[in-house]
């Protein structure tokens, strides 16, 4: 598999990984329902985990930013 094709796939498979863990339908740290997001638990650059649905986590935008990248330890033990 070249480069470019390697590339597609992982761009398709981030994807189907994203609007999976979104599906759960509200964040799982304060519940609201607007701008969900995805959250990688274990850095996605770490390939064999970064599809891992247990990886993942649905969160509001708020709760992505002010406390999973201002707090990575607290969020990697998934309250």
């Amino acid at each position: 598999m070249n480069r470019v094709d390697r590339r597609k796939l992982e761009k398709e498979l981030d994807t189907m990984w994203s609007v999976k863990i979104r599906s759960f339908g509200f964040c799982e740290r304060c519940g609201k329902k607007p701008s969900l997001q995805a959250a990688h638990i274990i850095p996605r650059i770490h390939k064999n985990t970064r599809w891992d649905l247990g990886n993942g986590i649905c969160l509001c935008w708020s709760c992505h930013f002010n406390w999973a990248h201002k707090h990575p330890t607290e969020f990697s033990y998934k309250e």
